[in-house]
């Protein structure tokens, strides 16, 4: 099969299991808590998706084989999730992050975290939004660092 073919076979299964999803009528939204979001992804492709993890791997681009290792509670072979990973998942899935307002207190674990999530609750600046803003600020960190070293 082409990366072509691939690539619209993954399209064609996305777009199913979105309107799984829809069908069910679950408005599904993705914790906050990064402790929470293995058993969020093995509950989305087992129980509410229903999909083989090849199938669901492949949707997000990913093998099999890499892809169980996020569901597997072995740990000397699981991987933690990771927001990138999330973010995928949401973009995806059509599915949309927790408002911050029902994170739980008990995952923040400084001063300058508890600080940092008041003032993002007052400016209502969501995860995602947060986490867009930081690629970008990433982004323009390499372009000046690649256009001072031209000069």
């Amino acid at each position: 099969m082409t990366n072509k073919n691939k690539t619209k076979d993954n399209t064609i299964l996305a777009m199913r299991a979105q309107r799984t999803l829809k069908d069910l009528g679950v408005n599904l939204l993705i914790p906050q808590d990064s402790k929470q979001w293995k058993s969020f992804i093995c509950n989305l492709r087992v129980n509410l998706l229903g999909l083989s993890a090849e199938e669901f791997w492949e949707i997000l681009g990913l093998s099999r084989s890499s892809g169980v290792k996020y569901e597997s509670s072995d740990r000397s072979y699981s991987r933690q999730p990771n927001r990138k990973l999330m973010l995928l998942i949401a973009e995806s899935f059509n599915l949309s992050w927790e408002p911050l307002n029902q994170v739980s207190d008990n995952s923040i674990d400084s001063k300058s975290s508890t600080k940092m999530l008041e003032m993002l609750k007052k400016n209502n600046v969501s995860m995602q939004e947060l986490e867009i803003l930081l690629r970008c600020l990433s982004d323009l960190r390499k372009l000046h660092s690649k256009i001072e070293n031209k000069n």
